[in-house]
């Protein structure tokens, strides 16, 4: 459980720190100088830091328990399947899919290689 729960952490972290890139990027509304106003991309901020700091915390205590050669592969297959599943739920970047199951089940192949 230990690497899975790592890789989940480390991809929220890494979908926060999309999010405030995004915030970074984009054209701030009328009458705004940034769009870092409120209490969102703080909270954002905050979750960033905390999901990063837990993942590795948590990694430690698997490769404290057991051996690199097994922590080490699950959690990379873990990181990529969580911000696969990350970028296609909150990013919606799986919508060019839509319409060529093809292409999808080419993409789906290749993650199962």
């Amino acid at each position: 459980m230990y690497p899975y729960l790592g890789a989940f952490l480390a991809s929220i972290s890494t979908a926060f720190a999309r999010v405030l890139t995004g915030f970074q990027t984009t054209k701030a509304p009328e009458g705004y100088d940034t769009n870092f106003y409120g209490v969102a991309p703080y909270f954002y901020v905050a979750l960033l830091v905390f999901a990063a700091v837990s993942s590795y915390i948590i990694i430690n205590k698997g490769l404290r328990h057991f051996d690199s050669v097994y922590i080490a592969p699950l959690f990379k297959i873990g990181g990529m399947l969580h911000n696969l599943m990350t970028g296609g739920i909150v990013f919606n970047e799986f919508s060019e899919y839509a319409h060529d199951p093809f292409r999808f089940g080419c993409f789906l192949t290749g993650i199962g290689i």
